[in-house]
């Protein structure tokens, strides 16, 4: 056998080892015969190379300046490293079989933990005393990762952001500071809400900044207010709470100069964003900051302040309901389109949108097909001017006149269809790139895809892109596709947090289809994954009971403690649940540990209907069943006392 042979067959081996460890406890069989082999292709290599040693690329491995890239099994193999922040790996003569198990279960564990624990490099030198001196990791400097452009995992960030402030190293301080609105354009609130870790960390680096650079605590303080203000589902004080100490230190300056930029430059930049950005500052603020407000738009050449941003002035500080009437009052002469110096300015973009809105409700007034069809074929010749001012409260209404008009006008057909096609085209854009609100209406008119299977495959697998819209439109257009969507999901059963992601809006979107998608995911998962895919199960508001009760009859306590607390709540399956645990075959008692197990599962989720089976129980006759006797008859007399 040649050299590159040699490294092939050695690649081979450590995909399916490592693969293995996900799967497998490190004493099961089959895990530990993969890392035999392993340790066999191992030998082997080292009579061409000692030490063995190769480097990690996003997509390739390097070995003695050659990349072995191009096929699904190295692209893999990089993947797993490089997400695991791994540089290069060497390994020495006199490994043993103990070292690559424990090497080999490190790299298993949840991109989260490695993460949070400065990486596998800091891990494995911490537990240096499992592996001896044969095999050494070189991590990435996570600092370089600022300057990707890839998706990279939030738990590094975090990590950073403490990291940076414990060492003390100024120069990796900058370089979060300079790149800080990225950084935290990758979270959402939910992030800020649920991770208290996220939060800690923000806190500790921005109090670090405020000690020491007031004017970067600044900048990084309006971004990160920037940045929750671009999701708007923030409404429970203790919510508001968490938020808003991060605020505290920005002047009435720094919160006009926040509100200004994203009336000017967001478009999305609603009465929900103000209404954030109102309970997120101090109340007394307010009437500051208003008029803050107002002399920076004074600054400007008021002529040139266009009737589209007077318009959305308007719109964003006139729901008194719960905007601080400090901002209407202040901001009232705007309200009118007009200046204080009484001047009126043109503007061609509000002309056009009420051009828009014109030819809107001609469509809808218009009964006869003939008067029609020029309505339609102009909507469809300024189709790319009527959807750029991205109104997608105008186009519902539009297509609510279509679905009117649409039976009245057979003869139009076509000009329906072709405008079908561009409304399907940009709703599920803009759905995918969650900006898209009233998603359940739009989502019902859009009855099919404008984009490819392979389109959505890759957003998902390859972009990592999970949220339930995308699951949710993926399942509507290609569920007869199912199986090259649990083809793949079982490709990346290595990476615990994307499963994670799928399981948790699988939870979410609560359909029948989720559920067969969790059933999957469970058939191919580790008891780790397997319990997640359960506790998920049971949050939803319907499951398949086929799919539970054979979980009962295996000899994971853990799994059928998850699947039992499901049944337990329904009434209909309750009865064979016990059954299942309580009447199983005991030839000479070769059982009774599983059946004693069983009868603890059942007392710890109080399943006093189990009071029959357990009578019966008592009463079974031979010696070898002595124990489950007594075992029974502690239950129902502890069952009895309790009455």
């Amino acid at each position: 056998m040649d050299k590159e042979k040699a490294l092939e067959e050695f690649f081979k081996s450590l995909r399916i080892a490592f693969n293995n460890a996900s799967i497998y406890f490190k004493e099961h069989p089959i895990f530990i015969k993969s890392v035999e082999d392993l340790m066999k292709k191992i030998n082997t290599l080292f009579s061409f190379l000692n030490p063995l040693r190769f480097g990690i690329t996003p997509k390739s491995l390097l070995v003695e300046e050659k990349y072995w890239e191009g096929e699904r099994l190295y692209e893999e193999l990089a993947e797993i490293f490089h997400r695991r922040k791994i540089k290069s790996i060497e390994i020495k003569k006199g490994i043993a079989v103990e070292e690559l198990i424990f090497f080999l279960e490190l790299c298993s564990l949840p991109l989260k933990d490695i993460a949070r624990d400065g990486g596998l490099e800091v891990i494995l030198k911490r537990e240096s005393q499992y592996l001896g001196n044969h095999l050494f990791v070189e991590g990435l400097d996570y600092s370089q990762l600022l300057m990707s452009e890839g998706e990279e995992q939030k738990d590094i960030w975090m990590h950073l952001l403490f990291k940076s402030v414990k060492v003390g190293q100024p120069k990796e301080i900058n370089k979060i500071v300079n790149n800080f609105e990225k950084i935290m354009g990758k979270f959402g609130v939910k992030d800020f809400l649920e991770n208290e870790t996220l939060r800690n960390n923000l806190q500790v680096f921005l109090a670090h900044l405020k000690d020491k650079e007031n004017d970067k605590f600044r900048k990084c303080t309006k971004e990160l207010l920037g940045s929750i203000l671009k999701n708007k589902n923030v409404s429970h004080a203790d919510d508001l709470n968490k938020l808003k100490s991060f605020f505290e230190g920005l002047d009435k300056s720094d919160l006009s100069n926040i509100l200004h930029e994203q009336i000017l430059n967001d478009e999305n930049f609603d009465s929900l964003s103000v209404k954030l950005f109102s309970r997120l500052i101090d109340k007394k603020k307010h009437e500051e900051v208003a008029a803050s407000l107002v002399e920076k738009i004074k600054k400007e050449d008021f002529s040139n302040v266009s009737f589209k941003v007077r318009k959305k002035v308007k719109d964003l500080f006139s729901h008194t309901s719960f905007i601080p009437e400090s901002y209407q009052r202040t901001l009232s002469y705007l309200f009118d389109g007009t200046s204080p110096l009484g001047k009126f300015s043109f503007d061609h973009d509000l002309l056009y949108d009420n051009y828009s809105f014109i030819l809107f409700s001609l469509a809808a007034a218009e009964k006869r097909g003939d008067y029609l069809k020029p309505i339609l074929e102009r909507v469809l010749e300024d189709w790319e001017r009527i959807i750029k001012s991205k109104d997608l409260e105008c186009l519902q209404r539009f297509l609510e006149v279509l679905e009117k008009q649409r039976g009245g006008a057979l003869s139009l057909l076509y000009l329906f269809q072709e405008i079908d096609k561009r409304i399907v085209s940009l709703l599920e854009k803009r759905i995918l790139e969650e900006s898209c609100s009233n998603f359940d209406f739009f989502l019902s008119k859009v009855k099919t895809t404008s984009l490819s299977l392979d389109f959505y495959l890759n957003m998902i697998f390859k972009e990592g892109k999970v949220n339930q819209n995308i699951l949710r439109l993926f399942f509507n257009f290609f569920s007869e596709d199912l199986s090259l969507f649990y083809e793949k999901l079982k490709k990346k059963s290595y990476d615990i947090s994307f499963l994670r992601e799928v399981i948790e809006n699988l939870k979410i979107l609560n359909s029948p289809i989720g559920i067969e998608v969790l059933k999957n995911i469970f058939s191919f998962s580790n008891q780790f994954m397997k319990r997640e895919v359960l506790r998920a199960v049971k949050e939803l508001s319907g499951y398949n009971t086929e799919f539970l009760l054979p979980i009962l009859k295996t000899k994971n306590t853990f799994l059928k403690k998850e699947a039992l607390m499901i049944l337990a709540s329904d009434e209909k399956v309750k009865k064979k649940a016990i059954e299942i645990l309580l009447f199983i075959s005991n030839p000479l008692g070769i059982r009774n540990k599983i059946l004693e197990e069983n009868i603890k599962m059942i007392v710890e989720a109080e399943l006093k209907d189990a009071i029959a089976c357990l009578s019966i129980l008592r009463k079974r006759k031979f010696f070898w069943n002595r124990n489950i006797r007594r075992t029974a008859q502690k239950v129902l007399d502890k069952w009895q006392d309790l009455k």
